[in-house]
């Protein structure tokens, strides 16, 4: 007697293992991205934390002064900073300060003069790519000014948003967008 001897996979076999295989190849799509995006905002906050690094020394090594808004903060076009007084702080010369994507972070100082959106990060004309690469500095500006706003500092609320402190000058906040959504703000 004959044996009939059958070869292969049934049906079920295969649909299993491409069952399997489908649910790895949607885990590296989803969670490969998610990790990358997670990584590239971890490094956008330590950049964040440079900037407040260089501002407290920049005020030990200057009696307790804050870096002036304007020429402290300018870069040229290839995104290298024009060195000399607070950038000296951040690097040295011929460093450059950029995003994790690759973009020269722009860094925004705003006075007490600013008017401060509630609850999201000054308008952008650039648009959000750009404006994730964009920090967004406020401190005390001229300290010669009399008006009684002038005298405010700043500070990080709860939702990321930024706020005055009166007759607090030294107050300062640091405030850049994440990749991933929402806002990150330190303050000093």
């Amino acid at each position: 007697m004959l044996k009939n001897k059958k070869y292969g996979f049934t049906i079920i076999e295969v649909v299993l293992v491409l069952a399997i295989a489908g649910l790895i190849f949607l885990m590296v799509f989803v969670a490969v991205p998610a990790l990358q995006r997670n990584q590239r905002d971890a490094q956008r906050k330590n950049d964040a934390a440079r900037v407040k690094d260089a501002i407290e020394r920049y005020r030990s090594n200057n009696k307790g002064k804050m870096p002036q808004v304007g020429g402290a903060f300018s870069f040229k076009a290839d995104g290298t900073p024009i060195y000399g007084r607070f950038w000296d702080y951040i690097g040295k010369k011929g460093d450059t300060f950029k995003d994790p994507d690759g973009r020269p972070y722009s860094l925004g100082a705003y006075n007490a003069n600013f008017s401060l959106s509630s609850s999201r990060m000054p308008d952008s004309v650039y648009g959000e790519e750009t404006n994730r690469s964009r920090i967004y500095v406020y401190l005390f500006g001229n300290p010669d000014t009399d008006w009684a706003g002038a005298r405010a500092g700043f500070k990080c609320e709860d939702n990321g948003a930024v706020s005055r402190v009166p007759n607090q000058q030294n107050r300062y906040a640091i405030q850049l967008s994440l990749e991933s959504g929402g806002v990150y703000c330190i303050d000093g």
